[in-house]
């Protein structure tokens, strides 16, 4: 039997088949690993081989084709061991460039963890959120509805309330205005005007950032617990402080609200006093009675508190008197006070205002309590933000407007009165003297028409502010006490008495009898109001309207819990702002805390006397 032709060709097929399916894995192999290709060319070089063995023992073959195979097949073999020989050699480059990619991928890694890590640090100090976190896109949280039924009791209506971003930023702005107007002349008057007017952004800056920390953790309480109405300062001191925490927090914020009635009802009835002795010029019995009646500070305190609590206890809501409020109070005020500094300008003394000689920077730090307690109105935040109905934006608005109208408005007061002041003095700066810091510069100006414009701009700041005291005081008064009603913010109709009582009594009794010890000769007790709202800014504002709300906040974005979050920060830089605000406080503090006890006084004493020695 002779052989076919074809047995050759299939020999040689088979022989540069093998040689196919091992150039390409091999291929594959050499690129991923370099250390394989010594094993695979040897692999190679026995299979072609082992081809050439079997076609010199297949006896069928003819010499003819048998010559004409292994010709072909040493000709595949040496294209294989030159294919072999070229893959290496690729292998080789390729690895070299693999080698090189991870050289410069090694140096640019070494090279860009300097920007990665300063962007990485930034974000860091600053925080980052999880986006993950927020519950909600919507920018109002809720709707202030109420079911109201109809005259024939088949049916029923829903209301919904809303109010306005000019009425709330009255409130704000109508509730702060009462310390600023009392005591700002006299803590600036020290330092100077031009000072101080840095002095008083940076307070009117902190105050607003702390305001706005507060209006978004009341928002996220009322997303964590569903409760709109009297979501307060009080449930946010026990939800983030804990229980021992919370309830020294809330303590601490009664005895603050009493306090500052305390003064403004003090002040309330001293302005009211003014306001009699004004009006007892007159002949006839009413004449005689006004200036009986004006001529005991007791009295007059007496009459203005009871006037106050009948107000507050007889209007039929607690709304009511916010819409008197908003309304008629904080607009007479402000167009009383722009009247009055209109009538003050002319006679200012604006150079001797703003001359070097009367300007002090070394005192300015000491007027940053009464500065911090001029924009003390986070009492009524928790119902701007339930009036508001939730809404970042318009909060937002809300609380920097009312913020910005009672900056401008204490730029321009201190202004008229500090001129006055010293056009009256000829220029001198007797109103700049550290000895006279505990004197209220008002009581220096000499034109009587304009003392008595800032008579009644005081009696109504002093008032409309009290209101707003009171209005925030009630429901964390009741929630307090845990009597919180579910349905209507702060307390219920038939309960009003006994909050009025609760609220106004204590202060108005400490009030009425600061008035008689005081007046007394020699007086029985050396304590002004000036004092009390000094030490109040110090150390009671500052921890409660600075550093809780920061330290609040920061444990809210930033804690381990993780909570979820119903709104964005609305104050930017995260914790950077958030740290500034408690240092700051906390730096207040030491410092008034230290002067307070003497120790700078004891210092400089020592210091003199070791230097009168030498």
């Amino acid at each position: 039997m002779r052989a076919s032709p074809a047995a050759g060709v299939v020999c040689l097929l088979s022989s540069s088949a093998s040689s196919l399916s091992f150039q390409l894995p091999v291929s594959q192999r050499q690129r991923q690993h370099g250390t394989q290709r010594h094993y695979e060319y040897i692999k190679s070089s026995s299979s072609s081989s082992s081809s050439l063995q079997r076609c010199r023992r297949q006896p069928s073959l003819s010499p003819s084709i048998r010559r004409f195979t292994l010709s072909a097949l040493k000709d595949v073999e040496v294209d294989a061991s030159s294919s072999l020989l070229n893959i290496n050699a690729t292998t080789v480059d390729a690895a070299a460039h693999h080698d090189d990619d991870i050289i410069n991928g090694a140096q640019h890694h070494q090279q860009q963890p300097a920007a990665t890590t300063l962007l990485q640090g930034i974000i860091d100090k600053i925080g980052k959120i999880d986006d993950s976190r927020y519950r909600s896109t919507s920018s109002k949280l809720f709707s202030n509805v109420s079911d109201q039924q109809a005259e024939d009791n088949d049916s029923n209506t829903v209301n919904v309330t809303t109010s306005s971003i000019i009425s709330s930023s009255f409130l704000l702005t109508g509730t702060a205005l009462g310390s600023g107007l009392l005591t700002l002349p006299t803590a600036i008057s020290s330092a100077g005007y031009l000072p101080t007017i840095l002095a008083t952004l940076v307070a009117w800056t902190y105050m607003t950032i702390s305001a706005l920390l507060t209006a978004e953790l009341l928002i996220n309480q009322c997303g964590n617990t569903g409760k709109m109405r009297n979501v307060g300062l009080m449930e946010l001191y026990a939800s983030y402080l804990g229980g021992f925490g919370g309830r020294v927090a809330g303590v601490a914020f009664l005895v603050v609200s009493y306090l500052v009635m305390g003064v403004y009802l003090s002040e309330g009835g001293d302005c009211f006093k003014g306001l009699l002795m004004m009006s007892a010029g007159g002949d006839g019995a009413v004449g005689e009675t006004l200036s009986s009646l004006s001529t005991s500070t007791t009295t007059t305190r007496a009459i203005y508190a009871t006037l106050t609590a009948a107000f507050l206890s007889t209007a039929s809501k607690y709304g009511a008197v916010q819409r008197a409020m908003t309304n008629y109070f904080v607009p007479t005020t402000l167009a009383a006070c722009a009247f009055t500094i209109a009538m003050a300008l002319p006679t200012a003394d604006l150079n001797a205002l703003t001359s070097l000689n009367n300007q002090h920077p070394e005192f300015v730090l000491n007027a940053f309590p009464l500065l911090f307690m001029s924009w003390t109105y986070h009492g009524v935040v928790p119902r701007v933000v339930y009036d508001l109905e939730g809404d970042k934006d318009n909060i937002t608005k809300a609380i920097v407007g009312g913020s910005t109208a009672a900056l401008l408005i204490y730029l321009a007061w201190n202004a008229v009165i500090l001129g006055n002041v010293l056009s009256d003095s000829s220029g001198e700066a007797i109103a700049f003297s550290s000895s006279t810091t505990a004197t209220n510069p008002i009581h220096l100006i000499r034109n009587t028409q304009l003392q008595s414009a800032i008579t009644v701009v005081s009696e109504l700041a002093f008032t409309t502010s009290l209101i707003g005291v009171v209005l925030g005081f009630v429901n964390e008064f009741y929630d307090a006490i845990g009597a919180v009603p579910s349905q209507t913010y702060g307390p219920k109709e038939d309960n009003k008495y006994r909050v009025a009582l609760l609220t106004l009594i204590p202060p108005a009794i400490v009030s009425v009898a600061l008035g008689y010890f005081t007046t007394q000769q020699p007086p029985l007790l050396a304590v002004d109001n000036y004092q009390i709202i000094d030490y109040v800014g110090a150390f009671g504002a500052s921890t409660l309207f600075l550093i809780l709300p920061a330290l609040m906040t920061w444990q809210n974005r930033y804690g381990d819990e993780a909570r979820p979050l119903s709104v964005k920060p609305m104050v930017p830089l995260g914790k950077i702002t958030l740290s500034s605000l408690y240092k700051a406080a906390g730096t207040l503090i030491v410092e008034q805390g230290l002067d307070k006890l003497g120790v700078f006084e004891f210092v400089q004493r020592s210091w003199e006397g070791i230097g009168g020695s030498q």
